[in-house]
């Protein structure tokens, strides 16, 4: 008996020492009882079943008062606990969030809590300021940081919060802000050589696998695309690993029909609708060349690799397809090259005289890449890495980056189409920068010279950052669209015309008459 009543006191004891209780918005909060079925709370004469997890009472300021709860599990109703009140006390209210050390330039969604003993979320005065200039970042659950408007480096972030007695919580955040983007990591001999984050590219059954990993590492993936990604977030663009087995040599020049082997030291001519299916590899290997006959046409599904100094040509197609794996790395390409299906494809180290056309892709990726022309629709990832250009067309792509590159006439992106675009050169007689019908674009440390630099219209967005215009009417948007300008320089004689839209430009030099029409507004903070 002695000991029961011992054991009966240390559970008293033990849940009464894990019970609290606080005050949010006039509401008296008791936790500790959530692993109970209901609690009975004796107050004030009256008496109340609640759940556990849900003791959230109305309260008010000022009053004190001693309450009895009794714990009730599988309909037993355990010791009881008393809890002695005391509202007299005003805090301050609280904020919590966790703002990261180091951002992107762009905008940033953060979630934050803020509640106060007494008052209501809503009655509680916010303010905000970022190196002591006041900023608007309050949203419904979220602030929102909009970095793409601020300097590299420390930035620091101030919250100030006063409820309805007065009592004020002041934080500071401090964070820097990194807006280029890492080196892409180094592979060799099958390793990851970076002590940086990694994400590793390849798709199976017509979705994106996208795995990360850290440090370094040895591949499994037989064809794979990788990246590195900073403290920020910055995703540099990638590299490619590939391997494949040992493979006999296919010696027949006439190609009727394809499996796995390699394509070697001869002159090889398609026949036909030929087919690399899904588990066949082919490897067409240097010194080797690959003729598709007129009205005859490649189709893979499988894997193709062409190496570098082998040879694809003649006036049939290269037909890329569901599930296919295809690298064309240092070939010389000379035949039309047709991509459409849920497949990877990378393309390097060429000029490509033939063209390109893309209608379906998910991981599509040109390196040091020279082409005329390319067409390119429903992409989900789309990179470009030291390529030139004369016309590029994007049409629903879902993200696309472009690094270190040049178009010498135009580009245009419509349709839905998201990118950004770093350190790149943009030139052309007439209009180099087309961007319509819902897209959104991000451009970093760029330079753009034409009559006419850039149009955007259609409900889309374009923002410039460090980067330069020249050109005689510089930047027109209309259409409800939005272009946003930090760091920039404009030098024309009409830099901007609005038309229905709206212009903010910050920290910039706009050497030029600027021009509103319609529902427009340039806003310089």
């Amino acid at each position: 008996m002695r000991y029961f009543a011992l054991a009966i006191i240390f559970i008293a004891f033990t849940v009464f020492a894990t019970v609290e209780y606080r005050f949010e918005s006039s509401y008296l909060i008791i936790t500790g009882l959530e692993s109970y079925d209901q609690v009975e709370l004796h107050i004030d004469g009256s008496t109340l079943n609640l759940p556990g997890n849900s003791l959230r009472i109305p309260w008010e300021k000022g009053k004190n008062a001693e309450i009895k709860l009794i714990p009730i599990r599988n309909n037993d109703k355990l010791q009881p606990i008393f809890l002695k009140i005391n509202a007299s006390k005003d805090n301050p209210p609280v904020f919590r969030t966790r703002i990261p050390s180091y951002l992107p330039a762009g905008k940033i969604q953060v979630e934050y809590l803020i509640y106060d003993d007494w008052d209501t979320p809503e009655k509680i005065t916010k303010r905000a300021f970022i190196d002591g200039n006041p900023v608007d970042i309050f949203r419904e659950g979220y602030i929102e940081l909009d970095t793409f408007f601020l300097r590299s480096g420390e930035r620091r972030l101030r919250i100030v919060l006063k409820d309805s007695s007065g009592k004020v919580t002041d934080q500071t955040y401090r964070f820097t802000v990194v807006p280029h983007l890492p080196s892409p990591p180094l592979v060799k001999d099958g390793k990851i050589l970076s002590s940086r984050l990694h994400r590793i590219y390849t798709i199976q059954g017509g979705e994106i696998i996208n795995k990360e990993v850290s440090g370094e590492i040895d591949l499994k993936e037989s064809i794979c695309f990788i990246t590195d990604v900073d403290g920020a977030g910055n995703e540099s663009a990638p590299v490619l690993f590939y391997s494949y087995p040992n493979l006999q040599v296919l010696e027949n020049a006439s190609l009727i029909s394809l499996t796995s082997g390699e394509l070697k030291d001869k002159d090889y001519t398609v026949l036909g609708r030929v087919m690399i299916a899904n588990r066949d590899t082919v490897v067409l290997k240097s010194g080797a060349s690959l003729r598709i006959a007129p009205g005859s046409s490649i189709i893979v599904r499988g894997s193709f690799i062409a190496e570098p100094g082998s040879r694809i040509y003649g006036q049939g197609q290269l037909i890329i397809g569901d599930d296919a794996k295809v690298i064309l790395n240092g070939a010389k390409v000379e035949a039309d090259v047709l991509i459409n299906g849920s497949n990877m494809v990378w393309i390097a180290n060429s000029k490509i005289n033939s063209r390109i056309s893309v209608s379906r892709s998910l991981l599509l990726a040109f390196q040091n890449v020279s082409l005329k022309e390319l067409f390119a629709s429903n992409v989900r990832r789309l990179w470009f890495n030291s390529v030139s250009i004369q016309n590029l067309s994007l049409s629903n792509i879902s993200y696309f980056l472009m690094v270190d590159s040049t178009i010498s006439e135009r580009i245009q992106i419509e349709d839905f189409s998201n990118g950004r675009i770093y350190n790149s050169k943009f030139y052309s007689n007439d209009l180099p920068i087309f961007v319509s019908n819902f897209s959104r674009i991000e451009m970093i440390d760029c330079w753009v010279s034409a009559k006419r630099c850039v149009l955007v219209q259609d409900f889309s967005v374009f923002r410039a950052r460090s980067t330069q215009f020249n050109g005689d009417n510089a930047i027109f948007v209309s259409g409800f669209s939005i272009f946003d300008g930090f760091a920039i320089s404009v030098t024309s004689a009409t830099a901007i015309t609005l038309r229905d839209s709206r212009a903010r430009l910050v920290q910039s030099e706009i050497n030029g008459k600027t021009v509103s029409l319609g529902r427009s507004e340039i806003l310089k903070p």
